[in-house]
C-alpha cells in the first residue's frame, strides 16, 4: 500500500503571472519528488492507482476548488509550474501575453497535443496555447470539453 498524504499543492503561474498553489490528488509514491522533472507514462515514480489517475485525468479533480476560488477555469490557457514559466519567459518573451487569461484546468493544447511534457516540445505547445487564445470562446470551449470526455473512457490523454 501506498501510504502519505492524498493531496499535493503545485505552485503555478496564473493570470498576469501571479503564483498560486492548485491542489491535485497525489499520483507519485510516497518517497517520491513531485516537483522533479516532468513524469512519462512509465515513469516508475507513480504509484499503481496514481497511474489510473493519470489516464482518466481525474487527478486533477481537486482543481474545482481552484475554479470555485477563481484562480483556475474550467477551460482555458494550459496552467504552467511556476518554476517552468521562470525558465522560459526570457527564451519565448511573447509567451507573456498568455497570462492575461486566467489558466483552464484543460484547454486545446491536450485536446491537439496531448500532455507530452518534454522540454524541447514547448514551442510547439505554445502555438497551440495562441491558437486557443485567440478563438476562445463558448463553441470552441464546447469543442474542447467533447474532446476531453473522448478521451477520458479511451484513456488517450496522457
Amino acid at each position: 500500500m501506498n501510504r502519505g498524504p492524498l493531496f499535493f499543492r503545485q505552485q503555478s503561474a496564473g493570470r498576469f503571472g501571479e503564483r498560486f498553489a492548485i491542489t491535485k490528488f497525489r499520483r507519485m509514491a510516497a518517497d517520491a519528488d513531485e516537483l522533479s522533472s516532468r513524469t512519462v507514462a512509465d515513469c516508475p515514480r507513480i504509484a499503481p492507482f496514481g497511474r489510473f489517475l493519470r489516464a482518466t485525468h481525474t487527478d486533477e479533480l481537486p482543481q474545482a476548488i481552484d475554479v470555485l476560488a477563481g484562480a483556475l477555469s474550467i477551460v482555458g490557457r494550459r496552467r504552467q509550474q511556476a518554476h517552468h514559466v521562470e525558465g522560459f519567459s526570457s527564451k519565448l518573451p511573447f509567451c507573456n501575453t498568455l497570462h492575461l487569461v486566467v489558466p483552464g484546468c484543460t484547454g486545446w493544447t491536450p485536446v491537439k497535443f496531448g500532455y507530452a511534457g518534454h522540454a524541447r516540445i514547448v514551442l510547439q505547445k505554445v502555438k497551440y496555447e495562441f491558437f486557443h487564445f485567440h478563438h476562445q470562446g463558448l463553441e470552441f470551449d464546447a469543442r474542447i470539453l467533447a474532446g476531453i470526455a473522448r478521451s477520458v473512457p479511451t484513456r488517450s490523454g496522457r
